[in-house]
């Protein structure tokens, strides 16, 4: 299977994007979660990605709620820190259709703090 067509089946069938989505990366670009995991998909799909130049939850939160991103992808490290922070618990996330996370063993606790809200975490190996 060629490199295009592996990278058509993760966009349509993995991650099911569309032109819709607005995702907002947080993690580096020399990060596979910063690049490929979502923004190389959805920049191929025509969806809006919004960067940031560096990962600091208020800003994080912020763009969350002000810009109303469909998708992120965040490690376990960025996951506690988002749910640490104290605007956390009053962030509107009823954008988000999903969190993607994964890159090291993800605990059950950072699991946790997304899967109890109303969208879906799904984990990744790479």
């Amino acid at each position: 299977v060629g490199i295009a067509a592996l990278r058509e089946e993760w966009v349509f069938e993995g991650y099911d994007l569309d032109i819709s989505d607005h995702i907002l990366t947080a993690l580096p670009m020399f990060h596979v979660g910063g690049l490929n995991i979502q923004t190389t998909p959805a920049l191929y799909v025509g969806a809006t990605v919004t960067l940031q130049r560096r990962f600091e939850p208020a800003t994080v939160l912020s763009a969350i709620r002000d810009l109303r991103p469909t998708r992120l992808v965040l490690v376990s490290a960025t996951i506690m820190a988002l749910a640490e922070h104290p605007d956390f618990k009053t962030t509107d996330f009823s954008s988000i259709r999903s969190v993607t996370t994964g890159s090291t063993i993800v605990q059950k606790s950072a699991i946790d703090i997304f899967t109890t809200a109303t969208f879906r975490l799904s984990r990744t190996t790479a």
